[in-house]
């Protein structure tokens, strides 16, 4: 005869004194790792008995011997290799949240009515997925719509739950084979960026790695005496070769302070170059986030018995949610005949060899990936998110199909030539999960104004041409409407050359509004206005 569900027969006592005692004096922490830390921690889950998992609330007794399961379970798993410690993090999140949602809904959280009405049919997680709607972005919300989840999302949500639940002692065999399971894999799918785009990502973050490598390389190994205050990496954009320039002072002066109390500087030459590594071996291993972030040395260089010129590099890494031993093997063979990305000859086995050498003359000789601190120490965690961003504006990372951006400038424009108010887009999640786009409107004036004005015009025009956009010269000249519908649009630029771009018909009077402002703001005495 089987054992009856948890859900039915655990009803525990908690009025005895001792037995209370007994419980809150369990040491209810967990081995605990974020995917940016670099090392492992105890946290502590005691907030999870208290009333939506908050400390200043009342505390449910009822839940401690739930949770001291847990903690058992989590802790035996992780320390007999059977779970990596970054899984704790995703079946903790699972389990708070459940709990949170329970409470505000008023239900028991370990009862059959608890878990059917967050994964049941009509539950939460099908409700998150009944809002998502995968063809539209973020601009296109309107302030306080709900974006939900993707199934694959509400899939992943429900099997750490699950594991969460068997872990606090809880079974919930018997209400899966009732409720309608998520597809692990999206109906949906595209390719994020264009052959054009990828090429042009994959050249600049390439030559930007080899080429500050090199130099923090030629200073350590002592080639050269000390580093220059910037270093300049060539960079084609917009037709125009640009020098970009890195501090290699690690000193703060942008960039993000970590709550340890270590400040990194995400711009500073050594950061933006393991930046754009862990990118690029994102893009030569194929490898998740997870597993090239907690890569470690050493990386083995294989040399073929028969032909020596020959290398292979296998890097090994753990696969957390399969909780299992993942493998990349990089050689320097020739490349697939439809990659045509020139980064003079350099290959994967080049880039691990440059990144094993830089990696090891700045860093602890364990970790392959991470971030120095304005002391030149390792920071504590590996924050890419910042990195990544300062990456896609210094190199201009941008797609080639801008038409999609063109509404939602035009949108910020007027907002703010019509009424000096700027718009915010964000994100932001309820107590129970859900997420929901936030319009914020921030009131400009005076040079605050004028200069968002300036950006919002670069990025509108950089919708419609990828032509250089400094040292326009107005007025623009505009032609007759052709059988497509454009109407083309040539300048003059300050050193006399000439250019054009086209533009739909029904962008035209947005264009001339364009034209009309810059003109208005320029001195008056001058015969030539620069746009922008």
């Amino acid at each position: 005869m089987m054992a009856k569900s948890p859900f039915i027969t655990s009803k525990f006592d908690f009025s005895d004194t001792e037995n209370q005692k007994l419980v809150t004096s369990v040491n209810l922490t967990i081995p605990y790792k974020r995917t940016n830390q670099l090392e492992q921690r105890d946290f502590s889950i005691s907030h999870l008995a208290h009333f939506k998992c908050n400390m200043d609330n009342r505390r449910i007794n009822s839940r401690l011997l739930y949770l001291n399961k847990f903690v058992t379970v989590i802790k035996d798993r992780v320390n007999n290799g059977a779970m990596s410690v970054h899984s704790t993090r995703g079946i903790y999140d699972a389990l708070q949240s459940y709990l949170i949602f329970c409470d505000v809904k008023n239900i028991e959280p370990f009862s059959k009515n608890g878990f059917l009405a967050y994964a049941g049919n009509d539950g939460e997680l099908w409700h998150q997925v009944r809002q998502y709607k995968p063809e539209k972005s973020l601009f296109e919300y309107s302030d306080g719509q709900e974006l939900g989840i993707k199934e694959a999302t509400a899939a992943h949500k429900l099997n750490m739950l699950n594991s969460a639940l068997s872990m606090c002692g809880v079974s919930i065999d018997e209400y899966q084979n009732n409720i309608k399971g998520f597809k692990k894999g999206d109906k949906i799918s595209f390719d994020s960026y264009s052959k054009r785009d990828e090429n042009l990502i994959v050249n600049r973050i390439s030559e930007t790695f080899f080429i500050l490598a090199a130099q923090l390389i030629a200073v350590k190994k002592r080639d050269v005496e000390e580093l220059p205050d910037k270093i300049l990496v060539p960079t084609l954009i917009n037709n125009q070769i640009v020098d970009v320039e890195f501090d290699t002072n690690f000193s703060v002066k942008t960039g993000f302070e970590k709550t340890t109390g270590s400040k990194v500087y995400s711009l500073c030459a050594f950061n933006i170059c393991m930046g754009a590594a862990y990118h690029l071996m994102c893009y030569f291993s194929s490898l998740n986030d997870s597993v090239i972030q907690d890569l470690e040395h050493p990386l083995t260089i294989e040399y073929d018995k028969r032909d020596k010129s020959l290398k292979t590099v296998k890097i090994t890494g753990f696969k957390r949610r399969a909780n299992k031993v993942v493998d990349a093997f990089l050689s320097n063979e020739g490349e697939d005949e439809d990659v045509t990305f020139d980064v003079d000859k350099r290959n994967g086995v080049t880039f691990i060899e440059t990144l094993v050498e830089l990696s090891l003359l700045y860093g602890d000789g364990k970790r392959i990936f991470f971030t120095l601190d304005e002391q030149q120490k390792i920071s504590p965690t590996f924050v890419i998110s910042e990195i990544t961003r300062n990456l896609a504006v210094k190199l201009h990372l941008t797609v080639e199909d801008k038409k999609p951006l063109r509404e939602w400038f035009k949108e910020l424009f007027y907002s703010l030539l019509d009424k000096g108010e700027s718009i915010k887009l964000s994100t932001v999640t309820n107590e129970i999960g859900r997420s929901y786009v936030q319009r914020q409107i921030e009131i400009l004036s005076g040079a605050q104004l004028s200069s968002r004005l300036l950006k919002i015009i670069f990025l509108s025009l950089s919708c419609y041409t990828d032509n250089l956009l400094k040292n326009i010269v107005l007025p623009l000249n505009y032609s007759a409407k052709d059988d497509n519908g454009f109407v083309s649009v040539s300048y003059q630029y300050v050193d006399g050359g000439f250019s054009e771009f086209q533009v739909p018909v029904k962008d035209v009077s947005f264009i001339k509004d364009i034209e009309s402002w810059a003109t208005a703001r320029a001195p008056k005495k001058s015969k030539n206005v620069n746009l922008p």
